[in-house]
């Protein structure tokens, strides 16, 4: 047949396939990298000896015997060698012209003979719902010569399944999709049609009456209508591709050099992870309408689920902490090139804000990469929660995860051909981390050169166990983001309750009524003044100079609107809070569309929600259409408690003695399936893994380890206050320890969850977790949406502001560090803080929010040594200096709440507090505006203001004075030592000899972050009354660094002294010193203000 096309043609294809079909070696690698794991059939079809010409016209011909379409794998394969894509589709598209006017005819009724046991055959999805008709249609398919494969009879959705599934469609000529009245929700046809299109394979598709389409079938399917009776309609034998024969003698692959067998596992697996990649990332595609697809550059099937845009910002890997580094975390949106580019980093966020689906997507196009590429490195994604052996090293995990590409991986290694992604560190068992996040580090460590990227959730990652690896933080999504998804999901096909299009009905009741009705002012007085109105109200933080009349001011009223919608919108309405996760964004988008556009609560409800929305398509509950209410039935009911109690199970680790384990030690993110079925039975593993609740193989898992953690929520409420509301048999010090009760155990967001489920008033939960974990008693009250009444917050400052210098009962500063955390996240009614120690926060004066300033003793004028210790890093030489006026510093660091005054007054821009600073300034590539705030990387209220330049801490100054009624400045640095070094010359604040306890620095057992101002009691210069000294954060002086006797306020950009060392550095004593530039914002420097006195 192929004698019948051009000379020229079959010329220009073989110079094509010449590089890579020289030897039968080279050409059987050629075709295993095109075919194995897409058309294995056509292997034992192809020959492999003879010239490159001979080999390039048979290939054609059983392209022409079989279909043009199997052409595209090889074409494909061959586009990293040749480099002219242009050529090569030009030609395979004359190929496929050719081809088809050269097909033989229709073969409706031959009967092949006897099949080799790989023969191919059609792929036959359907329901399970379908099943009896499904296989009277294979057996009238056999009839007419037509071998028919029905499905893997495995549990659906397990990785054996999968793996079945992947193999059955491999050796498919042709897939038939059997739409009947359930095929348009089942998730396991979605995984089905994805993986045969992904694997190019011809598909068509019949359809019984009154049902609907899958939306991932393609738009150009060839559609039969099927009666009822299955009877096959006129038409279709003609459609489906001929059934391949029997091939010759001489048509075989095999057998295969080692390198050849190593590189079909290598497919194999990469064939397994993309189907794997398929089932996860397909649960976001949309439901709704025509699914469109992409192909990669590695020609395989590319999602465009509906997900949200998210945003990464990336901080490189300290590997001193000499001197502080002032270059801001650098965003960005690109996860997978950036990744690629930065290569080993650690991938922090909440849970459910993208980790795994980002790695998804990462190795997905490592995929394609190494497809094209057979040197290129490969993906090898593997989940730590499934590392639960204690004894397990990491080396002999990894080969037991990855089977039979695991051999050979130490060689794999060392050689760069592995891209190693890790996903969950945090899900090793607890009582298992310390260990194995050594090992991981390590591991890592042995290969510096090699591509490793390691998710984890941010509460989970310690200072102490960091890995030395860069950090790439998932950022929380804001508003323009959220309203895009909602948008892009529901505005094709939804209208909202109020009959704007449903994204935007979603929206703005997430955002609120007010926010709502602000915005349409904003837009109205405005709006057609900016290039994008939506962005500058959610984002900005400043409007345009020639706006100011047009919006800030109002005639009526003198009141500041922008400055008043900028408080509000820093303490967003709830559900926009819980908005900002993508994986809680997603569930809210489908309860609004269950629910008739109508929006739980919070956290907890919004999952009993989801999970009822998704139990009632599972039809195990059912809702009143009129009045919308969730009918429980039995089995529902049964199946809900099996999963709580799959969920308990999952925290405590697998062969330990019940009489040794901790409940608070081990948390487990899969079991064994024996394990499941053992709390299960058949039918109701069937149903969650139906509903999308678990994930099924050798281990059994749930789809997300949110929703692990909403059922142990259950769980523990049914422990702790269910049956005559008293507690009941759990206890807190169970789970979090006393001796180091601030660490994380896995049971924090099931808690936070907890706390949610009782959304009225959750006092009970917080009651409970007063005094064991104080930190997660504040996050609940943050983070759960459930209320806490005000004077449950008022019980819980007096529990635990006498805790944060009670080194007796706390002797460990992490929990007294943890304790101010807990403090400083909350604030009460009136937005004061709820840490209201003096010195600390702030009070109301009329309409002014005025920093409560603490003053430490006087020091007294006179002259003073400075100066003169050789082992101070930077230090000055020994010298007297003059103190001209006496001055009292203030007792802390200006703290976060304190210096928010000052960013929320009304007349925060007035010139007075800025004269003769720079309006903006370059430094290292960024542009810094004078008044552009940055952010505080620690945001509780009760610590140190950071992340703010030296401009802004004099400009704070200036206004705190004018609202004070005296001069308020920042210290020369000379007069920072002297108090400092207060009465005696002092090499510390408290004294001569250095303690590591007496300051936040960079040491074994460090805080790993700012802390609360006031936790280190024996840290401070008790002469003076000062604290914080030593270390938390530097502090800004007010002379320049290489000329103290210049403290002028001008623009000329020269470095200014800080003093004091930080949380990010080393021990420092009282005359070491460095340098900032005046507009830098640094994670570690803030500032103290000093009044001076008439001399």
């Amino acid at each position: 047949m192929s004698g019948q096309l051009p000379d020229s043609l079959i010329d220009h294809i073989t110079d094509i396939f010449l590089p890579r079909i020289l030897t039968e070696e080279d050409r059987k690698t050629l075709c295993l990298d095109a075919y194995l794991t897409t058309h294995r059939w056509l292997l034992r079809h192809m020959q492999f000896s003879g010239t490159p010409r001979q080999f390039t016209i048979q290939a054609l011909d059983t392209f022409i015997q079989y279909g043009p379409h199997l052409a595209e794998p090889l074409f494909a394969a061959m586009r990293s060698s040749y480099g002219n894509a242009e050529e090569i589709t030009r030609h395979l598209a004359e190929f496929h012209t050719a081809a088809v006017a050269l097909a033989p005819p229709s073969r409706a009724g031959f009967s092949s003979t006897a099949k080799h046991p790989e023969s191919p055959a059609l792929y036959l999805i359907h329901s399970d719902g379908d099943s009896v008709l499904a296989q009277q249609i294979a057996k009238t398919l056999v009839q007419h010569g037509r071998s028919c494969h029905l499905g893997p009879s495995l549990q659906k959705g397990s990785d054996r399944w999968l793996a079945e599934v992947g193999a059955a469609l491999s050796q498919a000529y042709g897939v038939v999709c059997l739409v009947g009245r359930q095929t348009a929700q089942d998730r396991w046809v979605q995984v089905e049609l994805l993986a045969a299109q992904d694997k190019r394979k011809p598909l068509v598709a019949l359809q019984l009456p009154d049902t609907n389409l899958p939306p991932t079938l393609p738009g150009s399917i060839s559609l039969f209508p099927l009666p009822a009776s299955g009877l096959l309609p006129v038409g279709l034998l003609n459609a489906l591709p001929h059934q391949p024969g029997q091939p010759t003698a001489s048509a075989e692959v095999a057998p295969l050099s080692p390198a050849l067998i190593m590189r079909s596992a290598e497919l194999r697996y990469m064939d397994s992870l993309r189907l794997a990649e398929l089932h996860y990332v397909g649960q976001y595609t949309r439901l709704g309408g025509q699914t469109q697809f992409t192909r990669s550059r590695g020609d395989r099937l590319r999602l465009n689920p509906v997900v949200a845009r998210t945003e990464f910002h990336h901080a490189p890997w300290r590997q001193e902490a000499d001197q502080p580094k002032t270059s801001p975390p650098q965003p960005f949106e690109d996860a997978v090139t950036e990744l690629q580019a930065i290569r080993r980093a650690v991938l922090l966020g909440d849970p459910g804000s993208g980790k795994t689906t980002t790695l998804y997507k990462l190795a997905s196009d490592l995929i394609d990469t190494a497809l094209l590429d057979r040197a290129a490195p490969i993906p090898l994604l593997v989940r730590l929660g499934q590392w639960t052996d204690a004894a397990e090293q990491l080396t002999d995990f990894l080969q037991r995860s990855l089977g039979e590409i695991g051999e050979g991986l130490a060689e794999r290694l060392m050689q760069g051909r592995a891209a190693l992604l890790l996903d969950g560190l945090n899900e090793i068992p607890a009582g298992q981390q310390a260990d194995k996040y050594r090992q991981v580090r390590h591991f890592l460590a042995q290969y510096p050169h090699l591509m490793a990227i390691v998710t984890c959730r941010e509460q989970d990652y310690p200072p102490e166990r960091a890995l030395a690896l860069d950090r790439v933080t998932v950022a929380p999504l804001d508003p323009v983001r959220i309203h895009e998804f909602v948008c892009n999901y529901l505005n094709h096909d939804k209208t909202g309750s109020n009959g704007e299009e449903g994204g935007d009905d979603l929206f703005w009741k997430l955002a609120g009524e007010a926010a709502a009705e602000t915005y349409e002012r904003f837009n109205e007085a405005v709006g057609a003044r900016l290039a994008d109105p939506f962005a500058t109200f959610w984002l900005d933080r400043a409007l345009p100079d020639d706006l100011h009349r047009g919006w800030e001011w109002s005639n009526d009223y003198k009141k500041h609107h922008w400055e008043d919608w900028l408080k509000t919108r820093a303490h967003p309405a709830s559900l926009l809070q819980l908005a900002t996760n993508p994986y809680m964004l997603f569930m809210m988008v489908d309860v609004y569309q269950e629910y008739d556009q109508t929006l739980p609560a919070n956290r907890g409800q919004l999952f009993d929600w989801f999970v009822e929305t998704l139990l009632v398509r599972e039809q195990l509950f059912s809702r009143q259409s009129d009045a919308g209410t969730i009918i429980q039935r039995p089995e529902g009911k049964r199946l809900l408690q099996s999963l709580t109690t799959l969920a308990a199970e999952m925290q405590r680790l697998r062969g330990q003695p019940e009489s040794t384990l901790q409940v608070g030690d081990y948390a487990l993110t899969a079991l064994p399936a024996a394990t499941v079925n053992s709390l299960m039975d058949a039918n109701q593993v069937y149903h969650a893994a139906s509903a999308n609740l678990l994930l099924l193989g050798e281990v059994v898992r749930f789809t997300h380890q949110l929703l692990q953690e909403y059922f142990l929520a259950r769980h523990m409420r049914q422990r702790i206050f269910e049956g005559d509301g008293l507690l009941i048999d759990l206890i807190p010090e169970a789970i979090w320890h006393i001796p180091t009760w601030w660490q994380p155990t896995n049971w924090e967001e099931a808690t936070i969850l907890l706390a949610g489920l009782y959304s009225d008033d959750c006092t009970d939960v917080l009651m409970w977790l007063a005094e064991a974990q104080p930190e997660l008693a504040a996050r609940c009250i943050v983070e759960s949406g459930a209320h806490t009444p005000e004077a449950t917050k008022l019980r819980l400052r007096e529990m635990w502001l006498p805790r944060l210098t009670d080194l007796k009962r706390d002797p460990d500063v992490r929990a007294r560090a943890a304790i101010g955390r807990a403090l400083g996240r909350l604030s009460l009614s009136d937005g004061t803080p709820l840490d209201n120690r003096p010195g600390v926060g702030f009070v109301i004066r009329g309409n002014w929010q005025i920093p409560d300033i603490i003053w430490g003793n006087q020091v007294p004028a006179g002259t003073y040594t400075v100066g003169g210790d050789k082992d101070a890093y930077e230090g000055k030489n020994k010298q007297k200096v003059r103190i001209a006026q006496p001055y009292q510093l203030a007792c802390y660091p200006v703290t976060y709440a304190q210096f928010q005054c000052f960013v929320r007054a009304s007349d925060v821009s007035d010139s007075r507090w800025w004269v003769g600073m720079p309006a903006e300034e370059e430094a290292y590539g960024t542009l810094y505006r004078l008044q552009e705030w940055g952010k505080q990387a620690f945001k509780f209220w009760n610590h140190p203001r950071e992340a703010v330049s030296w401009y802004q801490a004099i400009a704070f100054c200036s206004w705190l004075g004018d609202k004070l009624g005296y001069e308020v400045g920042l210290p020369h640095e000379d007069e920072w030592e002297v108090a400092a070094r207060y009465p005696d010359g002092r090499s510390f604040p408290w004294g001569n000899d250095f303690n590591a306890a007496n300051a936040n620095i960079s040491v074994e057992g460090e805080i790993g972050q700012t802390s609360t101002v006031g936790i280190y009691p024996q840290g401070k210069n008790e002469v003076l009354g000062l604290e914080e000294m030593n270390g938390n954060v530097w502090e800004w002086c007010r002379n320049k660094y290489n000329n103290s006797q210049d403290d002028q306020v001008d623009a000329s950009a020269v470095r200014r002294a800080i003093r004091g060392g930080s949380w990010y550095g080393p021990q420092l004593g009282t005359r070491s010193r460095s340098s900032l530039r005046p507009s830098d914002r640094s994670s570690y420097c803030g500032f103290r203000v000093v009044r001076r006195f008439p001399a």
